[in-house]
C-alpha cells in the first residue's frame, strides 16, 4: 500500500512539476498546468502538489465534498477535520506559507475550481441533494471563508424553474437561503406575480429570524430589447407543435386562413 501511495503522489507530482529544461518537457508542463487550471474538481491530493510548486496554478477554490467511493475502486479512510487547510498528505502541506509537513493518508477532500470557467450538471432522483449541491457551489463562488481560498468573490445568477408551480402556489428557490450567509439575493419575478412571490420569500421556511430577506422586484425588459422572435420564445410559442393562435398571426404579420 505504501509503494502504491508513493506512486500517486509521484504521479500527481508530474503534473505540475519538472526537472527536464528542455522544450519538450516545458510544453509538457504547461500542457498539464493549463488542465490543472481549469479542471472544475480537484482532490486534496492535486492541491498539495499544486500549492508546494505552482500556487498560482489555483488561486481561488473551496472545499465540496468528502469522497466516500470510487467506481470500481475502494472506499476512502475517514478524516477527522474535512475543513483543516493547513494538513495535508505524505508529507505534502496544503498551506503553501507553512514549512512544516503533516503526512495524513486517506485525505478524501473533494475541492472545486472557482478560477477558470467550466460548466456541470447535477442529476438525481428527488431530495437526494441537487439543489444543496448547486448552492455549495454558489457559497463557494460568492463568499470567502476557510473552506478554501477566494480573493476575489465572483457574481451568480441562477434561472428558477419549477413546472409544477401553480398559479394557487409559489415555489422559492432554495439558493435564496444563501442570503442567511451575509451574501446578498435579488429576486426577479414577473410584474403579474410580484405580490405573491413578495409574501413567498418574506415568509420562507427555516429562515433565522434575523438572516436578512431576499430583495424581490419585477423582471422588466425594454421593448426595443423585444422582436416578434424573442415574443414567441418567452411565450413558448412554436410553430412545428401545431397551428400558431390568430393573435400571434397578426403580431407575426402573417395572414390568417381564410
Amino acid at each position: 500500500m505504501a509503494e502504491a501511495w508513493d506512486s500517486d503522489r509521484y504521479y500527481h507530482e508530474s503534473l505540475v512539476s519538472s526537472t527536464d529544461s528542455s522544450d519538450a518537457a516545458d510544453r509538457h508542463f504547461n500542457v498539464h498546468r493549463e488542465e490543472i487550471r481549469t479542471t472544475p474538481l480537484f482532490s486534496a491530493d492535486v492541491l498539495a502538489g499544486v500549492n508546494e510548486t505552482q500556487p498560482d496554478v489555483l488561486p481561488q477554490y473551496s472545499f465540496l465534498a468528502k469522497v466516500l467511493d470510487t467506481f470500481g475502486g475502494q472506499g476512502q479512510q475517514n478524516t477527522h477535520d474535512l475543513l483543516t487547510p493547513d494538513l495535508g498528505i505524505s508529507g505534502v502541506t496544503l498551506n503553501p506559507n507553512s514549512q512544516s509537513s503533516t503526512t495524513r493518508r486517506g485525505d478524501s477532500r473533494l475541492f472545486v475550481n472557482m478560477n477558470a470557467p467550466w460548466s456541470a450538471f447535477i442529476c438525481g432522483s428527488q431530495g437526494s441533494g441537487k439543489s444543496h449541491t448547486l448552492s455549495c457551489m454558489l457559497e463557494a463562488a460568492l463568499k470567502p471563508s476557510r473552506l478554501g481560498k477566494l480573493p476575489c468573490p465572483l457574481a451568480g445568477m441562477v434561472f428558477h424553474y419549477d413546472k409544477f408551480t401553480g398559479f394557487s402556489a409559489s415555489q422559492i428557490c432554495e439558493a435564496a437561503y444563501l442570503g442567511s450567509t451575509g451574501i446578498p439575493v435579488t429576486v426577479l419575478v414577473s410584474p403579474s406575480n410580484l405580490h405573491r412571490m413578495r409574501r413567498a420569500y418574506e415568509n420562507m421556511p427555516r429562515l433565522p429570524s434575523n438572516a436578512p430577506k431576499p430583495v424581490v422586484a419585477p423582471l422588466l425588459l425594454e421593448e426595443k430589447h423585444l422582436n416578434v422572435e424573442r415574443m414567441m420564445k418567452l411565450m413558448a410559442i412554436d410553430e412545428k407543435e401545431g397551428k400558431v393562435a390568430l393573435y400571434m398571426e397578426v403580431s407575426d404579420g402573417i395572414e390568417p386562413c381564410q
